[in-house]
């Protein structure tokens, strides 16, 4: 491109802008604003009922207890290494720390996967709290909120909620 078609780029473009600007306001659908007085928004401390369910679920405890367990058998392990052993000791000693800290990653994973499913439960109860006490937004605490009334917070009901239904789904004895 020469010089000359260089200087023809700015007119082009401030009149696409000019039509736009005329056409986008007509074309565009129009919003019905909500009246805040109608929102009924609502808040609670996720991390709070995220310790709460970990703290009440037995998997949870029984992965918690592996892991501390392993995390503690392959601090001996390691000290042990440090010791003035033969070398063919050395080498168990390096396998079976080798095959703990391959049974840590593999609980690591799941403590991750029981985290992400509690997590899930954890959000239908709100959706369902939510459409039951009809609210609108549901707000997490921790989460960029500067000030809230303690009377707008939902965390108690959810964690009867979560409880309620840990009391419906759990097996009947007979």
């Amino acid at each position: 491109m020469n010089a000359k078609n260089l200087s023809i780029i700015p007119f082009f473009f401030s009149k696409i802008i000019l039509i736009l600007s005329l056409i986008l306001p007509y074309g565009c659908k129009t919003v019905n604003i909500v009246n805040e007085k109608n929102m009924r928004i609502r808040y609670l401390n996720i991390n709070l009922i995220f310790e709460f369910m970990i703290k009440h679920d037995q998997e949870a405890k029984e992965l918690k207890n592996r892991n501390d367990n392993l995390i503690k058998t392959i601090d001996m392990i390691e000290k042990s290494l440090l010791n003035n052993i033969d070398k063919a000791e050395k080498e168990l000693l390096q396998q079976k720390k080798k095959q703990h800290q391959l049974e840590l990653q593999k609980i690591i994973n799941l403590e991750d996967y029981l985290k992400e499913k509690i997590l899930n439960k954890i959000y239908k109860v709100i959706k369902s709290l939510a459409r039951h006490m009809e609210i609108d937004f549901v707000l997490s605490i921790g989460n960029n909120v500067l000030f809230a009334n303690k009377k707008y917070d939902i965390t108690e009901y959810l964690i009867e909620e979560i409880i309620k239904l840990k009391k419906r789904n759990a097996p009947v004895s007979r």
